[in-house]
């Protein structure tokens, strides 16, 4: 399972995850991270 939360003004995502951040923190599956 993936996690993708916002912490101090930047994405943090657990276990294996890839997150590159603009705005909105969001996680999508397994080792898919993204932010929109």
């Amino acid at each position: 399972m993936c996690m993708c939360e916002v912490y101090m003004h930047a994405c943090v995502c657990a276990f294996v995850c890839v997150c590159v951040c603009v705005r909105v923190c969001a996680c999508a599956r397994v080792s898919v991270c993204m932010c929109v």
